[in-house]
């Protein structure tokens, strides 16, 4: 039960066993106490989902140095050393420092943002007064030609500051 991250109290009452009991018998069994058994699992289970924003990958990345950390005692010698081995290189993943890899983070974090740009628009529209909310054909359209104009700028002012970081690369080069 605690290699699968459930909690200590869970895992006691299952073997029959006080929590202090049960640390004692698993301590003198696998060097480790379950607090710790569980955080491994817990740290390799979150190594599991892949990361959709720069954000989450750098906190993939930290989850991996942390897991290494807990797993480096480990020995040979070690009664959970089959355990460790099949969860040590969750974390290593190669295509994670890709381009492409890249470019799908950057995706997401855009698709992320105008969702949340259009949660905020559809909130600003509740807030209206109920009288206000009856907008007609013609203001619809023009909110919606705004928008769209503000998101065309946003992509003209991302392709210039593309472009200007290229020049600044090509001339670093």
């Amino acid at each position: 039960m605690l290699k699968e991250g459930a909690p200590v109290r869970r895992a006691a009452d299952g073997a029959g066993l006080t929590p202090d009991h049960l640390r004692i018998v698993v301590r003198e069994a696998f060097w480790m106490t379950p607090c710790e058994i569980r955080e491994i699992a817990w740290l390799a289970r979150n190594l599991r989902r892949e990361p959709s924003t720069h954000d989450e990958l750098a906190a993939f990345r930290r989850t991996d140095h942390a897991l290494q950390e807990r797993l480096a005692p480990i020995g040979a010698d070690h009664p959970m050393v089959s355990w460790a081995r099949a969860i040590v290189l969750l974390g290593d993943r190669p295509e994670y420092d890709t381009p492409e890899f890249a470019a799908k983070l950057r995706a997401s974090e855009a698709a992320g943002r105008r969702r949340r740009r259009d949660a905020a628009d559809a909130a600003r529209v509740q807030r209206l007064p109920p009288d206000a909310r009856e907008l007609t054909r013609d203001d619809v359209l023009a909110l919606l030609a705004h928008k769209q104009d503000v998101a065309r700028r946003m992509r003209e002012r991302n392709v210039t500051r593309l472009r200007a970081r290229q020049r600044r690369a090509e001339r670093t080069a």
